[in-house]
């Protein structure tokens, strides 16, 4: 796939983009992984040491590869994209998959993996800052946890939520961009629709 991911039609007008995780990026990763899954099992048997570090690396290391060629699979077998770009919202399927409307949304944020807010290519994260009475809504309805867990994320990352956006067919800056364009059109349009 290129860098411009996919596109097609909504039903609702306007273009949809639909965005894949890139296959040799996430190759690549689970070659990462089995080769750290090959070092693990090499370890078992030298000592009670050893061996404890070498099956925590073969559950974690093996699993995750799995998990992660799952994922990979399900996108091309059953044509489920990581990431959908309609004219009015944003689906992110994942772990936990969001969903969330422009109509909600203040702006976005590139965040790297060390809560730094960098504003490069670089970037592994994207951010999603809501508008206030939003926010205020997300923060009551979540648990205690919930809350101190959306806290910390803005304070590290300047963001409550956010979703990855590394080994894409796309670049975490130009998938930011194309959600700031699609957010400033749905604002503009939405100004001149009220008025």
């Amino acid at each position: 796939m290129n860098d411009e991911g996919l596109t097609g039609r909504s039903r609702h007008g306007g273009e949809v983009v639909y965005i894949y995780h890139s296959v040799w990026k996430t190759l690549l990763l689970v070659m990462g992984a089995g080769f750290l899954v090959f070092g693990s099992y090499a370890s078992l048997g030298k000592g009670l040491f050893l061996t404890v570090i070498g099956i925590v690396g073969l559950i974690f290391f093996g699993f995750g590869g799995l998990y992660i060629l799952w994922l990979l699979a399900s996108e091309m077998l059953f044509n489920k994209p990581y990431i959908q770009i309609f004219h009015d919202g944003v689906v992110v399927r994942g772990r936990k998959p969001m969903r969330f409307m422009f109509s909600d949304v203040k702006k976005f944020r590139l965040i790297g993996y060390n809560g730094t807010k960098k504003w490069s290519n670089n970037a592994e994260m994207i951010g999603v800052v809501y508008k206030d009475k939003i926010e205020e809504r997300k923060t009551e309805n979540s648990s205690m946890l919930g809350k101190k867990l959306r806290r910390f994320n803005v304070v590290v990352g300047g963001a409550p939520e956010s979703f990855a956006t590394s080994e894409l067919s796309m670049s975490s800056k130009a998938i930011f961009d194309l959600l700031q364009q699609r957010l400033e059109e749905y604002n503009s349009n939405n100004t001149v629709q009220t008025e």
